[in-house]
């Protein structure tokens, strides 16, 4: 393993679309529109006076959006700063498959439960 990446913290921000895998690629592209979610959520929000239990209807799928999005930028800056051989797996293929269906499935049950006023899993 390349140590250097560890000893200067400066590459860590470095950033170069072409050296990204195909799955780190389609990663990145779901993370931008999870957050381009939760930026029409948040400005929706700002219109809509529905509370459940004291707490707005947007919040929950926000607070959902703002922890796939962080999640799946750790998944990727953490496969490409340890390894990169990893990120060119098929179980990475996979692992990112899985993520990104399990958790667009899961945002969108929680953002049309909020837009339903209704209670979803948690806080039921």
């Amino acid at each position: 393993m390349d140590n250097t990446l560890f000893n200067n913290p400066s590459s860590w921000l470095r950033f170069d679309w072409s050296a990204l895998s195909f799955a780190s690629k389609i990663f990145i592209v779901y993370d931008a529109l999870m957050w381009l979610a939760c930026g029409l959520t948040y400005v929706l929000s700002l219109t809509d006076t529905r509370t459940l239990r004291e707490v707005g209807v947007w919040i929950k799928p926000m607070k959902f959006m703002a922890a796939t999005t962080l999640f799946v930028w750790t998944t990727v800056w953490v496969c490409h700063l340890t390894n990169s051989s990893v990120t060119n797996s098929t179980a990475y293929i996979w692992i990112c498959a899985l993520i990104v269906s399990t958790s667009l499935f899961e945002v969108a049950y929680i953002t049309y439960q909020g837009s339903q006023g209704a209670a979803s899993n948690y806080n039921t």
